[in-house]
């Protein structure tokens, strides 16, 4: 039950810093703020799979991962 509660915790963080960057990409039009926002989105839809697969993460979680921090 608790690390439902901090994969929901760590997923919501990760959509409030991605709006804050696109907020910062509105401002300044600058579009590595663009691809921040874009990086902890996928993130945060990696939480999500994580917490929805929690017996057997597949392979897709990882390469979502790897997306987000390239």
């Amino acid at each position: 039950m608790l690390q439902s509660f901090l994969t929901g915790a760590n997923m919501l963080a990760a959509v409030v810093i991605a709006m804050l960057f696109w907020e910062c990409r509105n401002r300044t039009r600058d579009r590595l703020f663009g691809f921040f926002g874009l990086a902890f989105v996928l993130l945060a839809l990696e939480r999500v799979g994580v917490e929805i697969l929690t017996d057997n993460p597949h392979s897709i979680l990882y390469v979502i991962r790897l997306i987000a921090f390239l």
